[in-house]
């Protein structure tokens, strides 16, 4: 039995380790009021080792000036080694279209920014084209996220998840929001920039019985997520996630606890919608390059259902995002990780016991963990193949 254990092993290997895509957080520092702290932190997350940044804030804090200005921020984005997504999601959310519009002028303007005064632009397409003037010229800018779980027509029976139309003037009823403004966006954006485009959506769920996405209705949900299920409010199908001028998309799943209210919700969870998302991917764009965001922040500061304390809901453990980091990984070639959020890790969004030394430390830890290869096996029939934890730096 020996030998045969042993040519199996040889016949069968555990497979090598893989290269780790880039990586990076969200945020929310407001360069306006803090420029030389928002700067520190940046320089942080690239000492940590990450190269991306979704600062949410982005356009919101530019402010004439040297000190302050997009043209600054890049400008210190590409000496820290950090390449910028810059978020324009609020082009698309109104019920012309993304260019003509005022959305995203109306959006800087009541929240203070001066960016769209400064390039004269008084319709999204020309804060748009400021943009990528800027863009283009900055190694800081890897391009454009447009759209944040942007949900989908008939979102309410399951045919997919997002909070973006639920929380605009637009959704006056379904249908009444144009989907198909991603499209456009994507479209014009890939038309006169050579910089990438990127967007976020969520996986409901878990659609399957007892949990999880590895039943035949998980690969619908991620389907029905990522196609509009042919919705006429679409353009076509696959029409605004999965097209040519759209190459990039990543998905979030925040399981951490499990089974938070009874959901059902698991890490594991992550394999399958990652592998269902590949399925569709496939079938329909073989060009698309997906993404992951993995949670790194506590449920409870955001009020989810069952979080009524710290202690029900805590902050994720080292092992726990090198888990679902590895999930994510496990068969996959991703676009790129990223982490929600740096205010969460850093103790920003504070809550009793958090340590933003601890934190940072295990977050860098678990995400420059050497990265998986296949997910190894044993020979026994009774044995099944599944993620396992990589090498990681410091124990967890």
């Amino acid at each position: 039995m020996k030998y045969l254990l042993a040519l199996l092993l040889v016949l069968v290997p555990l497979g090598a380790e893989a290269a780790l895509p880039p990586q990076g957080l969200y945020s929310t520092c407001d360069v306006q009021d803090t420029y030389s702290t928002c700067l520190a932190a940046m320089q942080q997350q690239a000492t940590g080792g990450f190269t991306l940044e979704v600062d949410y804030n982005t356009l919101i804090a530019h402010k004439t000036g040297a000190t302050g200005s997009i043209a600054s921020w890049l400008a210190d984005s590409a000496t820290a080694g950090i390449q910028q997504i810059i978020p324009i999601q609020q082009s698309s959310i109104n019920t012309t279209d993304a260019l003509t519009a005022t959305s995203l002028v109306d959006s800087l303007t009541a929240r203070g920014s001066s960016y769209a005064t400064d390039c004269g632009a008084t319709t999204n397409q020309q804060v748009i084209d400021c943009l990528i003037a800027q863009c283009d010229a900055s190694a800081g800018c890897w391009g454009y996220y447009i759209y944040d779980e942007y949900g989908c027509p008939h979102t309410a029976i399951g045919y997919c998840q997002g909070g973006m139309y639920a929380q605009s003037a637009c959704n006056a009823g379904v249908g009444s929001c144009r989907y198909q403004n991603v499209d456009e966006l994507a479209l014009y954006l890939q038309a006169h920039s050579t910089k990438k485009v990127v967007g976020t959506a969520t996986a409901a769920g878990p659609p399957c019985g007892g949990g999880g996405f590895s039943c035949a209705g998980g690969q619908t949900q991620i389907n029905n997520l990522t196609s509009c299920n042919g919705q006429s409010e679409c353009s076509g199908v696959y029409a605004w996630l999965m097209a040519a001028q759209s190459p990039y998309e990543n998905l979030d799943y925040y399981p951490i606890p499990e089974n938070r209210n009874g959901g059902g919700q698991k890490m594991s969870d992550i394999a399958g919608i990652m592998q269902n998302f590949n399925t569709s991917i496939a079938a329909t764009y073989a060009a698309e390059k997906p993404g992951f965001v993995v949670q790194a922040f506590t449920a409870f500061y955001y009020g989810y259902g069952g979080c009524g304390t710290i202690t029900l809901c805590p902050y994720p453990t080292q092992t726990q995002i090198q888990t679902m980091r590895n999930y994510a990984l496990f068969g996959n070639t991703l676009g790129m990780i990223l982490y929600y959020s740096y205010e969460d890790v850093t103790c920003l969004h504070n809550y009793t016991g958090c340590n933003a030394t601890t934190n940072w430390n295990q977050l860098v830890a678990a995400a420059f963990s050497s990265a998986p290869g296949a997910p190894p096996c044993c020979w026994l029939l009774t044995c099944r193949c599944k993620p396992v934890l990589g090498k990681p730096k410091q124990a967890g």
